[in-house]
């Protein structure tokens, strides 16, 4: 079960590193096998350039918050080290970034407006910019309890394809 960031931090990343007994382009293709662009597959991966793989799993709920798992696998002496990092797309962490620095911006200049200006009656200004923080917290925590089996199933995807015991 994943730990409370998780859930509640767009910007947490879960890293692991582990070795493969396998050349690192080898390891890529291995793992490239078992995966699909489209549909057809229980585990998907990005088209990318280079040599990170980004897989995730093929699911009903194909939502921006669910988890990817960057792999990369680099040479090592008798084979590979492999690294992979849980954690979601650059494209959502800047969305949840430009989210939540909208809302506290708002919340921050309309409690300084409040203040500044002694306008009383708006009050309930900064209180909208906290509601949008709020709500974008529990959406965010909502769409990640869906995938809360996601980071183990992607890991345990990665060690059997690649044979990695521990």
């Amino acid at each position: 079960m994943p730990d409370w960031q998780f859930y509640w931090n767009p910007w947490h990343l879960d890293r692991h590193v582990c070795f493969a007994g396998f050349r690192p382009d080898y390891c890529r293709e291995l793992l490239k096998e078992g995966t699909t662009v489209w549909l057809g597959a229980p585990v998907g991966r990005r088209i990318l350039t280079g040599d990170d793989l980004w897989l995730y799993r093929v699911s009903f709920y194909a939502n921006n918050s669910r988890p990817y798992a960057r792999v990369r696998c680099r040479p090592a002496p008798g084979g590979s080290e492999v690294e992979v990092t849980i954690g979601l797309r650059a494209a959502a962490r800047v969305g949840a970034a430009v989210w939540f620095g909208l809302a506290g911006l708002w919340t921050l200049t309309a409690f300084l407006a409040v203040v500044r200006y002694g306008q009383w009656d708006g009050w309930w200004f900064p209180l909208v910019g906290l509601a949008f923080i709020g709500m974008g917290e529990l959406l965010f925590a909502g769409l990640r309890w869906l995938a809360r089996g996601d980071p183990d199933f992607l890991l345990r995807y990665v060690r059997d394809r690649l044979a990695i015991r521990g």
